[in-house]
């Protein structure tokens, strides 16, 4: 999530929007916002063919870790995985940078993506392909070096969480559950067959269908270097309880996409806990993300948009049900 207050600058008007777009040769009059979270995203034609611009500041995304997920991108393009294009920019680069008086700031464009999202449950044979596009990413990302990715490692991203708990002593919660999981996943094995890049956002609303098949994939901004069973237990968080049990209603869309998963790739017989474990690193992570947020938060109060107290409020709230949960799952350490 970015930073509010550069959040709140980023969509001052279309400044920057604009002056990115134009790198990209915007149609006057097309270019339109789409939505703000962890980037700011709108989107324009050019020569009236419909692209996508993603946006963001150098604070909160570095221009090695853009560059290394634009690589990624291409790889798996090249490799026949269904996922966007990226759009070249006038002067025929993929990454564009922009120096404002609030510092820099980076853009990429991208081709519309074809299909269409599911804004329901899938059916059997969808969910089954979605499980099988998971593993064949995985597949790809075996054979790719993640290793000098320039994509941060788990542990790197752990740091960077110790980094933003530094800055609230208040967070204790948060500080004990951080230093547990990393303790645990430092014990786990890493090899060739485990861990590689992971997508780390691959839920339906980033998956496109067209005719019943998976047509595209988007969203590769959270890539990182992590366990590949990360992937799954971010696709069925909330279709399992804390220990990877499966939901009763949701038993049939996890055991197709599992069964799709288990086609290309194994899963681990351990599930159980490996799903218990993974669950609180994701949880620690997107804390601390959440928590970065709103540092600042209230220095644009008086200038912010009519939405920005709510969404304020909103992450507050948040941050109170994890820390609940985060409290739970020390406790259940401890036993």
């Amino acid at each position: 999530m970015m930073n509010l207050k550069e959040m709140v600058y980023a969509l001052r008007g279309n400044t920057l929007a604009e002056a990115f777009s134009a790198k990209w040769d915007c149609d006057e009059g097309t270019l339109q916002f789409w939505r703000a979270s962890s980037n700011v995203v709108y989107h324009f034609e050019s020569s009236g063919i419909k692209q996508w611009l993603r946006f963001s500041s150098a604070s909160d995304h570095q221009r090695e870790q853009l560059e290394a997920e634009l690589h990624f991108m291409m790889y798996l393009k090249d490799h026949g995985f269904p996922c966007v294009s990226l759009i070249a920019s006038q002067a025929g680069e993929y990454l564009e940078e922009l120096q404002t008086e609030e510092g820099i700031y980076y853009a990429v464009v991208f081709s519309e993506a074809s299909g269409d999202h599911i804004y329901r449950q899938p059916t059997e044979e969808e969910a089954e392909q979605w499980g099988r596009a998971l593993a064949e990413l995985h597949e790809l990302s075996q054979r790719y070096e993640h290793k000098n990715s320039g994509r941060k490692h788990w542990s790197e991203i752990l740091n960077d969480a110790e980094k933003i708990l530094q800055r609230h002593p208040e967070e204790t919660v948060a500080k004990q559950e951080l230093a547990l999981v990393r303790e645990e996943l430092e014990h786990w094995t890493e090899d060739e067959t485990n861990i590689g890049l992971v997508h780390y956002d691959f839920q339906l609303d980033n998956v496109m269908f067209e005719d019943g098949c998976i047509s595209d994939v988007i969203d590769f901004d959270d890539t990182m270097v992590h366990f590949y069973m990360m992937d799954l237990v971010r696709v069925l968080e909330d279709d399992c309880d804390e220990q990877g049990r499966y939901l009763e209603d949701s038993e049939e869309r996890v055991s197709s996409f599992l069964k799709g998963y288990g086609s290309v790739r194994t899963i681990p017989e351990d599930w159980n806990y490996t799903y218990a474990v993974l669950r609180r690193f994701e949880r620690v992570h997107g804390y601390t993300r959440l928590l970065c947020s709103l540092e600042r938060s209230e220095e644009v109060v008086n200038e912010a948009p009519a939405w920005y107290d709510g969404l304020v409020q909103k992450f507050r709230k948040i941050l109170a049900e994890e820390k609940i949960m985060m409290s739970e799952s020390i406790v259940g350490s401890v036993r």
